[in-house]
């Protein structure tokens, strides 16, 4: 299994050449013939995030299962914003033609495998 020179296959994340490890996920990798291999799946640990949204059966019934799970969905998009903020790594820099700073945020999420 190949990789692209210093990039993780599992989460793209840097792969430190010293150490042969994933700076993000924990994933290692070994040298052979000149090309580097996967050798364990990551170790880093994983944080669940999770929200709940309640709506009444009453509530429910009146305005109808479409309705009421764009409600459900866009509250629990608002809850998980602020649960992901402290996970974003965020940029900034000057955009001179534009008068303007570009703001970006990024958050790295391990996905799940089937092993």
């Amino acid at each position: 299994m190949k990789l692209l020179k210093y990039q993780c296959e599992c989460c793209g994340g840097t792969i430190d050449m010293k150490t042969l490890r994933c700076e993000f996920c924990g994933m290692t990798y070994k040298i052979e013939n000149e090309q580097i291999f996967r050798i364990e799946r990551y170790t880093a640990p994983i944080d669940t995030l999770k929200s709940r949204q309640l709506i009444p059966n009453g509530l429910f019934k009146d305005i109808g299962a479409e309705e009421a799970s764009e409600i459900a969905i866009r509250e629990l998009s608002r809850s998980l914003a602020k649960i992901i903020a402290p996970y974003m790594k965020i940029e900034t820099r000057p955009c001179y033609e534009q008068n303007s700073h570009e703001i970006t945020a990024t958050v790295k999420i391990v996905k799940p495998t089937k092993e």
